[in-house]
């Protein structure tokens, strides 16, 4: 377990993101594993898997407004976990790592929003 690796198939979004099973997230399971070891705020966890969930419903449903939502958030934890490498609260290589990945799934879900719209 760990690191989202104990989910089965979650789908092309899922795996392009790098978020399967982020809505299952507890403390650790779903960081990369840069951050094995590291105390990661349970507020950014716990966003990670609501934007996680609210992509997850937009694909599901079909529905674009989840998925704005869930841009939204994923960018406002991005900014998060920036700070807290600033602030020296979370390591480098492990707040670029959870970066990398926010940057990814909304990234995703833009191109997503996107491909509904053309």
């Amino acid at each position: 377990q760990g690191h989202g690796d104990f989910c089965g198939d979650q789908g092309a979004l899922a795996d392009s993101t790098g978020l399967g099973c982020m809505d299952h997230c507890e403390h650790e399971e779903c960081l990369p594993p840069e951050c094995d070891g590291v105390d990661v705020p349970r507020g950014v966890i716990h966003r990670m898997g609501k934007a996680g969930r609210l992509l997850d419903t937009a694909v599901r449903r079909g529905r674009p407004g989840p998925a704005r939502r869930a841009v939204k958030l994923f960018t406002r934890v991005e900014g998060k976990v920036a700070r807290l490498d600033a602030h020296d609260v979370v390591p480098e290589p492990c707040a670029e790592a959870v970066g990398d990945r926010l940057a990814a799934a909304r990234q995703r879900a833009e191109a997503w929003l996107d491909a509904r719209d053309d």
